[in-house]
């Protein structure tokens, strides 16, 4: 159960990894509850659609993570007037921080590793799903994935 409604920026990566157990699927049932609203700029969305829609999962499940994307009542879509240059093994990565400031969200989730490096610019931080559901959803059974502490699934 959260604590409060937070806002965040969620990576393409953190999405995808949502269709597996763990805690990126935590954050995206969270999402859907509304205890988890996401900010999305144009070309945040644009990579969404790009890189889910063609994946090898069952087509009820990308739909149903494309049609969250899209609800305005459960995520923000905003328009970055910051054109940064902060992530340099990865530029393109550079426009989920963009979306972050923009929307002046707190949070940027991503287990990627370029984006991990920076930790925090300005007024973002950038966590690991882990972190996130550790700190903000509350921790109950863990178990280790990787070098992550994740909650179970109910």
């Amino acid at each position: 159960m959260t604590r409060r409604k937070v806002e965040v920026v969620l990576d393409t990566n953190m999405l995808i990894a949502g269709f597996f157990p763990g805690a990126s699927r935590r954050i995206i049932r969270a999402w859907k509850r509304g205890d988890v609203r996401a900010v999305v700029s144009a070309a945040v969305l644009k990579e969404y659609e790009h890189i889910i829609a063609p994946l090898p999962f069952r087509k009820r499940e990308r739909d149903e993570i494309l049609a969250l994307v899209r609800n305005r009542m459960l995520t923000r879509t905003v328009r970055p007037s910051r054109r940064l240059r902060v992530v340099k093994e990865d530029p393109a990565d550079d426009k989920f921080l963009e979306c972050a400031l923009a929307g002046k969200v707190k949070y940027l989730i991503s287990s990627d590793m370029h984006l991990k490096r920076v930790g925090r610019f300005e007024s973002v931080e950038i966590m690991t799903p882990g972190q996130f559901v550790k700190r903000h959803l509350g921790e109950s059974k863990t178990r280790r994935e990787g070098n992550q502490y994740q909650r179970e699934e109910p």
